[in-house]
């Protein structure tokens, strides 16, 4: 979500800064990623749960920590937030 935002990419308003609060930073992760990523904590499910856009392919990037083997990773936006 920071990596986003400090690089200005459109969709990606995230206006709780990270706290997860809002899902307003909510992409899509392709399949064979789900797995790779680490699993979503109880809160984040909570929150994804309550946005009209979500998937079982969703999370929120503010709670996915950029590492070397994400190289390759491409997230996608809701349809509200392109």
């Amino acid at each position: 979500m920071e990596a986003a935002v400090w690089n200005n990419v459109p969709g990606i308003e995230a206006v709780c800064g990270g706290a997860m609060a809002c899902s307003t930073c909510l992409v899509q992760v392709p399949k064979e990623w789900h797995g790779k990523l680490g699993s979503p904590s109880v809160g984040e499910l909570e929150l994804i749960a309550g946005h009209h856009h979500a998937s079982p392919d969703s999370r929120l990037s503010c709670q996915l920590r950029v590492e070397e083997t994400f190289d390759g990773l491409i997230l996608e936006l809701p349809p509200e937030q392109q």
